[in-house]
């Protein structure tokens, strides 16, 4: 099995970063994860990697919840690393929170070999801090270019029993990637790889 090191800057802010690395057979649901802790992040927004993002023709979406799925939407628990990475130097754009639009640009800048005795995935390296997941409350659409906006838009309408009238997202209602609470739980713990110095 091959180890992928995923660089992840947030986007207009390049002086934080954090390095990932993670078995090339783990599936983007458990990269998600790792993102999301790696800046201290809480869970329980929508979510997505993109091929392409900047160009919509060929862009390819790669989304958390079959809540989102579209045709074309690839499910994250389906998709493996491999099946996406091949070399050095793939990137990737992952968004989360649509609201807030929280973006990451991830790219792979090596592809090694899994160390003995590692329980993967691991921060191998970071600068600076994790920025406030609250701080993003002062987001405004106007900010969004026009595409991102008319993404943004569909993606709402699509999934509007999810909103309530403020457009945030419903946290009582459940991602249908797991059967019941129980097995949300328990992947979570199977898969909360980190030590507590992260």
């Amino acid at each position: 099995m091959a180890l992928v090191k995923f660089k992840i800057v947030l986007r207009d802010k390049d002086d934080m970063f954090r390095v990932i690395d993670i078995p090339d057979t783990f599936n983007f649901n458990q990269l998600h994860h790792a993102i999301l802790k790696s800046v201290d992040f809480e869970d329980g927004e929508f979510a997505s990697f993109y091929l392409n993002y900047d160009d919509r023709k060929k862009m390819v979406e790669i989304c958390l919840s079959d809540m989102q799925k579209d045709d074309e939407c690839l499910l994250m628990k389906n998709i493996k690393i491999k099946d996406i990475v091949k070399k050095k130097g793939d990137k990737l754009t992952y968004i989360y929170d649509f609201l807030n639009m929280w973006t990451f640009d991830l790219e792979v800048t090596e592809i090694a070999k899994e160390k003995e005795g590692v329980k993967y995935p691991v921060i191998s390296s970071k600068s600076g801090s994790s920025p406030k997941q609250e701080d993003a409350s002062g987001f405004s659409m106007a900010e969004l270019s026009e595409e991102d906006l008319a993404i943004m838009k569909d993606m709402m309408a699509d999934n509007e029993e999810l909103f309530d009238s403020d457009f945030k997202f419903d946290r009582d209602d459940k991602f249908d990637d797991f059967d019941d609470e129980d097995e949300f739980d328990d992947y979570n713990k199977k898969y909360d790889r980190y030590d507590d110095d992260y």
